[in-house]
């Protein structure tokens, strides 16, 4: 996406910004706005902007809900308030939502507002923790049979903020085979190896890595992670009847 000049707030504290058609002054000091719009508004010290769009095939309604605040003269993006709802048929598909945040001192202007697509949200990071992140990219909840990636910014921030170590490592394992099972094979592949130049003989994950691999169509690093898998299954005296038929397949 474009990026745009960051908006200066100035003449009395005011500043102007178009969304659709329609142009706004808005006064953080005031808390006034012109025209009113039930799109545009104040919630405590927030400048809300809000956008509703309908996508075709499936139908889905989206919905964001954008946080300004006003800070050193500039209006900055505090945070996106994302949701969407799918239906097929008439009948619920899948429901979800999640607050964006910046990161890395991403600069986002209110004009931008008219060309921001859901694909954009990729730039930005969601406020999860590492049972919720694991929740979304296995099952978003009971009610709705649904699942969302975790994007590479969102993997980075949570091996920040919940170090890879002996109590984590389950719970990112789980995590990047949920993440080959959705076919994000990149990001799944990002989070392997990293538990494995930690732990190198950690077996499931050696079957991860070589089904991420194969989904990418990397065949020979596939080949020889199946091997490894197989390899470790052995010398660790595993049950190998739990060996996967795929996996001696692919190793030939």
């Amino acid at each position: 996406m474009k990026k745009a000049n960051t908006i200066i707030i100035k003449d009395q504290g005011s500043f102007v910004f178009s969304l659709k058609d329609n142009a706004y002054t808005v006064n953080f000091a005031t808390k006034s706005i012109v025209p009113k719009s039930d799109d545009v508004y104040f919630e405590n010290n927030f400048l809300v902007i809000k956008k509703t769009t309908e996508e075709d095939t499936p139908h889905n309604l989206l919905t964001y809900k954008y946080y300004f605040i006003s800070a050193s003269n500039t209006v900055q993006l505090n945070k996106i308030d994302f949701s969407k709802e799918t239906y097929v048929e008439q009948d619920d598909f899948c429901k979800f939502s999640y607050t964006y945040l910046p990161n890395n001192g991403s600069a986002f202007s209110p004009d931008e507002i008219n060309a921001f697509t859901e694909k954009d949200l990729d730039m930005y990071i969601r406020k999860l923790d590492l049972k919720q992140a694991l929740d979304i990219v296995s099952k978003i909840n009971k009610d709705y049979q649904c699942t969302s990636s975790l994007n590479e910014n969102e993997i980075n921030q949570l091996l920040k903020q919940y170090p890879l170590n002996e109590k984590t490592v389950n719970d990112y394992n789980n995590i990047a085979y949920y993440q080959e099972q959705n076919k994000d094979y990149k990001n799944s592949i990002i989070i392997l190896d990293k538990i494995l130049s930690q732990y190198p003989d950690r077996v499931v994950a050696w079957l991860n890595y070589a089904d991420a691999k194969w989904g990418l169509n990397n065949k020979k690093e596939s080949k020889e992670a199946y091997i490894k898998y197989y390899n470790l299954m052995k010398s660790q005296s595993k049950d190998m009847s739990r060996v996967p038929q795929r996996v001696r397949d692919r190793m030939k």
